[in-house]
Order: structure tokens, then C-alpha cells, then sequence
């Protein structure tokens, strides 16, 4: 996964193995504050 910002990664929402569709959120990221 990459990020569009820099961030603390708080949480990931999908496990090994899980089949994804496009456009699910797969992570949660705080932006870092700048």
C-alpha cells in the first residue's frame, strides 16, 4: 500500500488472503501534521 500523504497508520481493514474490490479502504492513516 502506499499512502497520498504522511502519516501514522491507525488501522488495516482487510486481512491476508481477503479478496478486495476496487475502491474499498483497506488502511486507515492519520496525516502527520505538518
Amino acid at each position: 500500500l502506499r499512502a497520498p500523504f504522511a502519516g501514522t497508520l491507525k488501522a488495516i481493514k482487510c486481512k491476508v488472503g481477503d479478496i478486495v474490490q476496487e475502491g474499498v479502504e483497506l488502511a486507515e492513516i492519520e496525516p502527520d501534521p505538518e
